[in-house]
């Protein structure tokens, strides 16, 4: 094929620009696929799609002053074949991708939800919950939970959870540490609070915790003074015993959760048994 019947078949003249070139090159493929989806002629009348993307790539090739010997091959290439796809539809396949983006996370958000439904569905009760609340910054509580699992036999599930809360609010992404702690801590409606000084002193100032003054006896023996943490709020007469310092018991032994933690018991657990059952054996394991 040469220049002057190129120029013929898509129906330009030889002084056309590039974007006229482009315009009449997009209207005959459409015209054609219009044609073709709607059998609107007999198929011996429809257009050569093969010799019109040759012809558009040789007119092409001329306007852009592309002179190489590569541009006036009239054999179409695959590059080419790519390239008027990418130009012609570059806007519907950008939406398309954009679409399918949307479509994949949405299906993704509503895949994983189910499988946590199902996980939990098919998981007992726990037997307690325990929630660690302070400055401490481990990631994998997996040690601690085969210690708690095998200090508890009898008890099929612990729940536990940590929950890192730093001891002052030095940024905007601490303070919004806090205010969501507080409400994961709400919904985790935990038997078993394990907290630092810090939490432990704020949170008994609200009233927040069970008396433990029924073990204090069975614990004189075990730990020292310091480590048993009374208080007397407005409403007490006397002290009383809300915390124990369990930081050297044995179910933190190869745990990577440094710091000082303090066993309570929260006010309002519907497993108060358990919880106490809960400290005794822990405290029974301190090195």
């Amino acid at each position: 094929m040469d220049i002057k019947e190129a120029y013929t078949i898509l129906g330009v003249s030889e002084q056309a620009s590039i974007n006229e070139l482009e315009d009449r090159f997009f209207i005959l493929i459409k015209r054609e696929k219009t044609a073709r989806e709607t059998d609107s002629h007999d198929s011996n009348h429809h257009i050569d799609l093969d010799q019109l993307d040759e012809a558009y790539n040789l007119v092409r090739a001329n306007i852009l002053g592309d002179t190489t010997e590569e541009s006036e091959n009239s054999d179409r290439s695959l590059r080419g074949k790519i390239d008027n796809i990418l130009y012609h539809y570059k806007f519907h396949i950008i939406g398309g991708i954009f679409l399918l983006l949307i479509v994949g996370s949405f299906l993704f958000t509503i895949v994983n939800q189910q499988i946590e439904k199902a996980r939990l569905g098919e998981q007992v009760p726990p037997a307690l919950t325990i929630v660690l609340l302070g400055e401490y910054q481990s990631e994998d509580l997996t040690p601690l939970q085969d210690h708690l699992a095998s200090l508890f036999p009898e008890w099929e599930r612990i729940k536990l959870d940590l929950l890192y809360t730093p001891k002052e609010s030095r940024s905007q992404q601490d303070y919004g540490t806090v205010i969501k702690n507080q409400v994961t801590l709400t919904q985790a409606n935990p038997d078993i609070l394990i907290v630092d000084k810090h939490q432990y002193d704020q949170l008994v100032d609200l009233g927040s915790f069970l008396s433990l003054d029924q073990l204090s006896e069975d614990l004189a023996g075990k730990i020292d003074n310091e480590g048993l943490l009374y208080h007397q709020s407005e409403d007490d007469e006397e002290q009383h015993l809300y915390g124990i310092n369990i930081s050297t018991s044995e179910i933190f032994n190869n745990t990577d959760i440094s710091g000082e933690k303090i066993i309570t018991i929260i006010d309002g657990t519907n497993k108060p048994d358990n919880a106490f059952l809960f400290i005794n054996r822990a405290t029974e394991s301190m090195n």
